[in-house]
């Protein structure tokens, strides 16, 4: 799994890595064209971790970073992105 740091046209892809959940590794959807990248979702100062998925006609799912910065831990739970009027965010597909 990549990891693309920020949005915009000035994000840094990071080498290869194997990110755990608390039971085992974190897994995209079955297709693997999922699109990851950290960005401090709920504002608490630690990078989260969003995964687009393809199969979910655009949604995204938000793991957020339960330990820190230098050493991220992610648990199994995890929501689709939802805007400010708590409807769900969509990525458009073409």
């Amino acid at each position: 799994m990549f990891l693309a740091f920020g949005f915009g046209l000035s994000a840094q892809v990071s080498k290869p890595m194997l990110i755990m959940e608390e039971t085992g590794p974190l897994k995209g959807e079955a297709y693997g064209y999922t699109h990851p990248l950290v960005y401090d979702w709920n504002k608490d100062g630690k990078k989260d971790l969003i995964i687009g998925e393809f199969e979910a006609k655009g949604k995204f799912r938000i793991y957020l970073n339960v330990g820190t910065d230098a050493e991220p831990k992610f648990t199994d739970d995890w929501f689709y992105g939802k805007g400010a009027n708590g409807n769900e965010l969509f990525v458009k597909i073409s």
